[in-house]
């Protein structure tokens, strides 16, 4: 009797272990949302911003692969097809992404298309997360979306865009830097990926136009404007060369040997977020140390 006592006691002690523990464990939330992002970019926004009331799915997510050649499986299909959320970068930089969304139309789906938002058409530069103006205007579509599908939980995503903005306001502090280390130097660029990161920052950017769109569109540029890029680089008119780290041709390998054998220093950046699992914060935040770094050298 007195065993069975003792057993007894041990067991509410096990039990009572067991709910305190239970009790300290963190929250979820009764129910989240799926976000899918077509770029790792925008997902990491959204994560940020909701929290622990969504689960995110980015589908580009190589930094080593070409966006541009990107085809779409039946899985990505079907996740696009059962999202409550979906972001695409829109203005032709991922039409497999709203093919698909067109394809399943949902009634209860909120959609983000970042071109759309930022008004920018078919055939803009779509390489809009270089502009920290319109990664926060993206922000705030975000937080209006997730508010709408969690009307309760509105003050935690505005505390959390109100953190994710700080952090922007951080970044772009890094990014204005630039703007003096560079006075009255120029830039070069492959393509133009960098043309809204040198336009915010305020950096001269004097690569001929259509020779970056034509390498961006996967294009061959004009002879023209080749040997006009050419021509910048053994005058060493430009500081800096900036190249897409995904977008490797013949033409773009031999601007970057070129300007290295003219002591130019090269820099790489790219379209989708490295190193993986980065923040969109970090990504940016190292690109710019390492502009920093060749501007110094130089």
């Amino acid at each position: 009797m007195i065993a069975s006592k003792k057993w007894m006691f041990a067991g509410l002690v096990v039990i009572g272990l067991i709910v305190v523990q239970l009790a300290t464990l963190p929250k979820i939330p009764t129910s989240t949302v799926t976000v899918v992002a077509a770029e790792d970019t925008w997902g990491s926004v959204v994560s940020q911003i909701g929290g622990k009331f969504v689960n995110v799915v980015s589908v580009m997510t190589d930094p080593n692969a070409d966006p541009h050649e990107y085809e779409a499986s039946m899985l990505t299909a079907r996740t696009f097809a059962r999202s409550s959320i979906a972001i695409v970068n829109g203005a032709g930089y991922d039409d497999w992404a709203v093919k698909l969304l067109a394809a399943n139309p949902s009634a209860t789906r909120s959609e983000i298309n970042v071109a759309n938002l930022l008004h920018a058409t078919r055939g803009a530069n779509p390489h809009f997360w270089y502009d920290p103006r319109y990664v926060e205007r993206v922000s705030h579509a975000i937080t209006e979306v997730l508010t709408s599908k969690f009307p309760s939980h509105r003050s935690y995503f505005a505390a959390n865009e109100a953190k994710f903005l700080a952090s922007m306001k951080s970044l772009e502090g890094e990014i204005n830097g630039l703007r003096t280390l560079f006075h009255g130097k120029k830039f070069g660029a492959t393509e133009d990926i960098f043309v809204y990161f040198a336009r915010y920052g305020g950096l001269n950017l004097v690569s001929p136009t259509s020779f970056m769109r034509a390498v961006a569109e996967g294009n061959d540029p004009s002879v023209a404007s080749t040997i006009a890029m050419e021509r910048q680089i053994r005058a060493r008119e430009i500081s800096v060369l900036i190249f897409n780290t995904q977008t490797i041709t013949p033409l773009t390998e031999s601007i970057k040997a070129l300007a290295r054998a003219n002591s130019i220093p090269v820099v790489g950046i790219s379209e989708i977020i490295e190193p993986v699992g980065a923040s969109y914060q970090r990504w940016i935040s190292n690109e710019v140390k390492a502009i920093a770094a060749a501007g110094r050298a130089r």
